[in-house]
């Protein structure tokens, strides 16, 4: 587990993970209220998977305010190219019910493109 900031250690003991299941409670743009209640933002979530150089990245814990889904793909486009591809490439948003071996992983952001186009977004 790491806080905000805090997290080398987690990175170091970490490195080359097969998947590493990070919070990511709220959007980007509310990186303020996230840094107050000691949650993650989407981008600072794949900071660390990136700095680990994890395989694959599995976002969890998302704030109640997103009854539905959240919309993934708005939030990455303003990315950096390298870590869009991350994002796009390598992570999962969680949904309810998400059951799976890890070696079926690597097909999961396929999934989340889709999943997030036929879900509601509020």
């Amino acid at each position: 587990m790491c806080i905000r900031d805090r997290c080398q250690t987690l990175i170091n003991e970490g490195m080359n993970a097969s998947l590493l299941i990070h919070e990511a409670t709220l959007e980007d743009a509310l990186i303020e209220q996230a840094k107050e209640k000691m949650h993650s933002t989407f981008s600072e979530a794949i900071d660390v998977a990136m700095q680990m150089k994890a395989q694959r990245l599995l976002l969890t814990h998302f704030s109640q305010r997103y009854t539905r889904s959240v919309d993934y793909y708005a939030i990455i486009s303003s990315y950096p190219e390298e870590k869009k591809k991350y994002a796009e490439e390598c992570t999962t948003v969680a949904f309810d019910h998400l059951s799976g071996r890890l070696s079926q992983f690597e097909y999961l952001p396929k999934v989340t493109g889709i999943l997030t186009k036929i879900l509601p977004i509020d």
